[in-house]
C-alpha cells in the first residue's frame, strides 16, 4: 500500500486503520506539507511504515532545471530524515513522470523511483466500490497499490481501505513497506 500527496487531514485515520489491520504502508510525502506535520512522520516510522519523497511541492520533475530539481528532491529527503531519523533515497515522482535527465540532475540524491501496479483512481472520487475493485483486481505478489492521503476529500478511501486490506489478506497476501518488498526480492542488489 502506498499513499501519495500527504500528510493530509486523512493521514492519521489511515494510520489507525493500518494499525487495526496489522498492515504496513509506504507514505510518499510532499516536503512542504511534511514541514507542518513532522510529528506525524516520526509516529509513522515508529509504527513500522516507510516515509519517502514525493517531491517538495509536487511539481512535474521533468520540467525543472537542475537547481530546482535538487531542491525538490534533496530538501524533501532532508525533512524526512529530520523527522523520522532515517535517510531515504526513494522517490515517487509526481504524476509518475521521470526520465534520465531527472536522475542526472539530482546528482545521486535518489536511488529508487517508485511506481505502482494498481491505481485506485481515488482522485476521480469514483465511489468506494470502484476504489476497492481498482485495488483488488488481478492480485499478484509484489503488487503496489496507489492511493492518496492528501490532495482533497479522501473519505471514500477511508471506507475502501479496510475492504482492500481484507480482500488481499483473504487471498493470502500481507502488507509490507516498499523497502521490505525490495529486500524480499533476491534479484535486487542489497546495496540498492
Amino acid at each position: 500500500l502506498t499513499f501519495d500527496d500527504g500528510p493530509g487531514a486523512y493521514t492519521e485515520s489511515y494510520l489507525k486503520i493500518l494499525a487495526e489491520q496489522d498492515a504496513k504502508a509506504t507514505f510518499c510525502v510532499i516536503g512542504d506539507q511534511l514541514a507542518d506535520s513532522g510529528t506525524w512522520a516520526a509516529n509513522a516510522a515508529a509504527a513500522g511504515h516507510q516515509v519517502i519523497s514525493h517531491s517538495w511541492s509536487h511539481l512535474q520533475l521533468t520540467s525543472l532545471d537542475a537547481e530546482a530539481m535538487r531542491h525538490e528532491v534533496a530538501d524533501t529527503a532532508a525533512a524526512i530524515g529530520k523527522y523520522t531519523g532515517t535517510e531515504t533515497r526513494f522517490i515517487r515522482p509526481p504524476y509518475g513522470d521521470i526520465d534520465e535527465q531527472v536522475w542526472l540532475k539530482t546528482n545521486g540524491a535518489m536511488s529508487v523511483s517508485l511506481f505502482w501496479t494498481h491505481d485506485s483512481l481515488d482522485w476521480e472520487k469514483p465511489g468506494v466500490e470502484r476504489i476497492v475493485q481498482n485495488c483488488t483486481n488481478y492480485m499478484w505478489p509484489g503488487s503496489v497499490i496507489l492511493m492518496h492521503d492528501g490532495g482533497g476529500d479522501r473519505s471514500q478511501d477511508l471506507d475502501a481501505l479496510p475492504q482492500i486490506i481484507t480482500k488481499w489478506k483473504e487471498a493470502g497476501y500481507r502488507f509490507v513497506t516498499i523497502q521490505e518488498l525490495m529486500v524480499s526480492d533476491s534479484s535486487i542488489k542489497m546495496d540498492v
